[in-house]
């Protein structure tokens, strides 16, 4: 049997299910089925632009993925197929361990690896994870906690599925995430060893090394020069180490600062307007006025260029004008995840931010958007507000102005530049 064996690092922390039992309370724990999802998710990705160059449509380059998807990782029974077991059996031989849980009212004391007394992380964090009263809200895996991964093939696997599951390994522990908020750079994993039939396999461990890497992840998709219809990688693609410091979360905060300071309209009825305590930037006053108009006095909402950075989006008014929120007008199925990607790895003593935008078709055909209770069709989105986050070294405000990722190094271009 054909096998492959793996070791990984969380390098952020990792909010994710676990279990009580009688010793312990609330253990986390790293799931197959949770590792299982992200290799999919990763396969789907870097499978789907090969597909496409062998399909006359979109529509047929999707029914190949699915019966490919369902023939190696296996599906469950339906009125019209039969199921079919999965080609690939994956097991956590070493999970993590009791003392590698951080308690949501510990974290505080978790001296310079606190969540909870940077604003960047909480932005990052959200209203789901955290508040301003009770703080942190859920228990989360700390950094440098590890476990293992064992996939064992069938016969009937083919050379080119082994290969495809080995580029979905290597793309998770070089861009992957497990848990909540996992786009936003939470739950990072890094492959720090892995062999296949007991032959060691390359891991990148200079940046150098892991920027070739991933470039060629990203290269690979370039043969797609249109947008694919969900996540996956295309000639549309771009990814950046964005910036860099000695902690995982003094390099989360940095993104967080700078992205909330980039989205922010700012807070204050009463003086200036203020992004955590520094002069709000106001990028996108359109957005703010518009919505604002909308609800005194019921003028057609214009679709706000914020929104490419994912569905639901809610606008708060600080001064007591009301709140807006932002849905997809579709029955179950009213999010849609954001296309920019945050993953920590590290190098030595040193973390690095990675940001990738992985840009698809944002809504699907004919869709409308809703506005608390009234929908309307929905426009295209503005790539270039999260290609100038990502890009720009000074974010030029109204009145103000805050740097960019100046440190930032290209990984890969993509055509939206």
């Amino acid at each position: 049997m054909h096998i492959i064996n793996a070791q990984f690092e969380l390098v952020s922390p990792m909010f994710i299910a676990g279990y009580t039992d009688q010793d312990h309370d609330d253990y986390l724990t790293v799931r197959p089925t949770a590792i299982k999802g992200a290799l999919r998710f990763w396969w789907r990705a870097l499978v789907y632009p090969a597909l496409r160059q062998q399909s006359a449509t979109k529509q047929l380059a999707l029914k190949k993925l699915h019966q490919a998807e369902c023939a190696l990782f296996g599906s469950a029974a339906s009125e019209k197929e039969k199921s079919g077991q999965s080609l690939v059996m994956l097991r956590v031989p070493e999970n993590v361990q009791v003392k590698d849980t951080i308690k949501a009212q510990e974290d505080i004391s978790e001296k310079g690896d606190s969540l909870s007394k940077f604003n960047g992380c909480q932005y990052l964090l959200g209203m789901g994870l955290y508040n301003f009263k009770a703080k942190l809200l859920r228990s989360y895996l700390k950094v440098g906690a590890t476990f293992s991964l064992q996939l064992a093939f069938k016969p009937a696997a083919t050379s080119e599925q082994i290969t495809q599951v080995k580029q979905a390994i290597l793309a998770f522990g070089l861009l992957g995430t497990l848990g909540a908020r996992a786009r936003k750079g939470f739950g990072s994993v890094q492959l720090l060893s892995w062999e296949e039939n007991k032959q060691s396999l390359h891991v990148p461990l200079t940046k150098q090394d892991y920027k070739d890497e991933v470039a060629k992840l990203f290269n690979a998709g370039q043969m797609l020069q249109e947008l694919p219809p969900f996540t996956a990688f295309s000639a549309y693609a771009m990814a950046d180490i964005s910036v860099s410091d000695k902690t995982a979360i003094a390099v989360l905060n940095s993104v967080g600062e700078k992205q909330q300071r980039y989205r922010g309209y700012g807070e204050g009825s009463k003086g200036p307007h203020l992004v955590s305590g520094k002069p709000a930037l106001q990028l996108f006053t359109d957005d703010h006025d518009n919505m604002l108009r909308f609800i005194k006095e019921g003028n057609k909402p214009v679709q706000p260029r914020r929104l490419v950075f994912g569905i639901p989006h809610n606008i708060r008014f600080s001064d007591g004008k009301g709140s807006v929120g932002i849905d997809l007008a579709q029955k179950n199925k009213t999010r849609r995840a954001s296309p920019l990607f945050v993953h920590v790895h590290k190098f030595e003593q040193e973390y690095v931010a990675v940001q990738s935008l992985l840009a698809a078709e944002f809504f699907p055909e004919n869709t409308d958007v809703k506005y608390k209770n009234r929908s309307y069709p929905a426009a295209p989105v503005d790539w270039s507000v999260i290609t100038d986050y990502m890009t720009l070294p000074v974010y030029q405000g109204v009145q103000h102005q805050a740097d960019g990722f100046t440190g930032r190094e290209a990984i890969f271009k993509g055509s939206l530049r």
